[in-house]
C-alpha cells in the first residue's frame, strides 16, 4: 500500500488532541491549590526541552523512524530491551486512558452499563480506525481539534457570569515545593506523554521540519488545558479538588433561563472524541513497536492483538475509580524513566554513534611525497 504523507497540520492536530485527550476530563493536579493554573504553564516549559530530544532521536537516522532509530542506537539485543519497556509504556498508558474515559461515561451517563462493555466498544470502533492508517486518525484529529478549541473557548465565555476571581486570589502564593511538584505531575501527566506520539513523525512529510510542528501542536494543546483549567478554578473554586471529572461539572453549571442548559452533553462528545484520538495514538504506538521488534515494515498486524492488550489492562489494572485517581500519586517516578531517561539517553547515545562513525570514514592525511599533491621536489642520490 502506498504510504500516505501527513500535512503539518493535521500532525499539529493529533498533538494537540493528544495532549487534551484525558486531562479535559480530569482535570489538572491540584498540588498547587489557587495556583494549579501556574502548573500547567511549568509543565508546558519542562516539557518543551524534550520535544527537541525526540525530534534528536528522530532525525539520527534518515527515514524519522522513531522506533528504528532506537534499535540502530542499542544494537540488536539491546534496542529490544528498550522496545519491549516503550511498548509496555504505550499499553499501560493506553489502558489508563481507556478505563478513564470508561468510568467517565459509566459514572456519567451509564450508571448501570458494565465498564466492559464500555471500553469495548471504544476498543472496537479504535482498532478499525487505526487500522486503515494513520492519515485516517490525523484527519479525524484535524476534525475534532476545532470543535474541542470552540467548545472549551464558548464554555468559558458563558461561564464568566458564574465566575469568581476571588478563587485564584492571591496569586502564586504556594511554596516552591508545592510549585515544582505540580509542574512535574503536569509534565508527567500529560506533557511528558508527547513520547508516545514520536512515531506519528515517520508520516510527516519530508519537507517539514519536525520540531516547529511538535511545538506548535503542543502549544495548541497547552492553551485549551489551561484555559480549561482556569474555567474550573474560577467556576468551582476549591471543590474543583472533589470532584473527578472537574470539567464536566464545571459545564454543567452554565445554564441561561430554562432554555439554553444541560450543555455539558455536547461538552462530553467532544471530550470523548478526544479520548478516542489518544487512545488511538497510543495503539499505533504499541503497534508500531510490535513491527520493529518483529521486522515488519507494516503495523496494521499488530493493531488488534495491541487493542485487546490495552482493553485488558484497562479493565485488570484498577479494582475502583478511587484507586485509579490514587494512581496519580506514583505518576511522576513511574513515568520519569520512559518519558525523560531513555529519551535523552537515546539521543546522547546516537550522537556518539554518528561521531564516531565519521571519524572512521574520514581519511587520515598522509605524506605529501606519497600523495601525488604537488610539492618540494625529493633530493636525488
Amino acid at each position: 500500500m502506498r504510504k500516505k504523507i501527513l500535512s503539518a497540520g493535521q500532525t499539529r492536530s493529533v498533538i494537540g488532541t493528544f495532549l487534551v485527550g484525558s486531562s479535559l476530563v480530569a482535570g489538572a493536579s491540584v498540588v498547587a491549590s489557587r495556583d494549579t493554573w501556574f502548573t500547567v504553564i511549568l509543565g508546558f516549559l519542562f516539557s518543551i526541552p524534550m520535544m527537541a530530544v525526540q525530534t534528536g532521536i528522530l532525525n539520527l537516522y534518515p527515514g524519522r523512524s522513531y522506533y528504528g532509530n532506537i534499535l540502530r542506537v542499542y544494537g540488536r539485543i539491546g534496542g529490544r530491551i528498550v522496545l519491549v519497556l516503550l511498548l509496555f509504556y504505550s499499553l499501560h498508558l493506553g489502558g489508563l486512558v481507556l478505563r478513564e474515559f470508561s468510568e467517565f461515561i459509566r459514572i456519567v451517563n451509564m450508571t448501570g452499563t458494565p465498564l466492559s462493555a464500555v471500553g469495548a466498544c471504544i476498543v472496537g470502533v479504535t482498532a478499525f480506525v487505526v487500522g486503515k492508517r494513520m492519515f485516517v486518525v490525523a484527519r479525524v484529529s484535524k476534525f475534532v481539534f476545532p470543535l474541542i478549541a470552540g467548545s472549551i473557548s464558548l464554555t468559558a465565555l458563558l461561564a464568566i457570569k458564574d465566575m469568581d476571581f476571588t478563587n485564584i486570589q492571591p496569586m502564586l502564593q504556594s511554596s516552591v515545593p508545592d510549585l515544582a511538584r505540580g509542574g512535574l505531575v503536569l509534565f508527567s501527566l500529560p506533557f511528558g506523554e508527547l513520547t508516545a506520539c514520536a512515531p506519528v513523525f515517520r508520516d510527516l512529510d519530508a519537507r517539514e521540519k519536525i520540531f516547529p510542528v511538535f511545538l506548535r501542536g503542543g502549544i495548541g494543546g497547552f492553551l485549551l488545558l489551561l484555559v480549561a483549567n482556569l474555567r474550573n478554578m474560577l467556576v468551582l473554586g476549591y471543590s474543583s479538588q472533589i470532584f473527578p471529572f472537574a470539567s464536566y461539572q464545571t459545564v454543567s453549571v452554565i445554564m441561561y433561563g430554562e432554555f439554553f442548559t444541560r450543555i455539558e452533553v455536547l461538552i462530553g462528545i467532544n471530550l470523548l472524541l478526544a479520548g478516542f484520538i489518544k487512545v488511538c495514538v497510543l495503539t499505533f504506538s504499541a503497534a508500531s513497536a510490535c513491527a520493529e521488534l518483529f521486522g515488519m515494515e507494516d503495523y496494521v498486524p499488530f493493531v488488534v492483538p495491541c487493542s485487546m492488550m490495552i482493553f485488558t489492562i484497562s479493565i485488570a489494572l484498577h479494582a475502583n475509580t478511587d484507586e485509579m485517581y490514587g494512581w496519580l500519586d506514583y505518576t511522576i517516578i513511574y513515568s520519569l524513566p520512559f518519558q525523560v531517561f531513555i529519551p535523552v539517553l537515546t539521543l546522547l547515545l546516537g550522537l556518539l554513534q554518528k561521531r564516531g562513525s565519521k571519524r572512521k570514514r574520514t581519511p587520515r592525511p598522509r605524506d605529501r611525497r606519497h600523495s601525488g599533491q604537488p610539492g618540494r621536489a625529493a633530493p636525488q642520490p
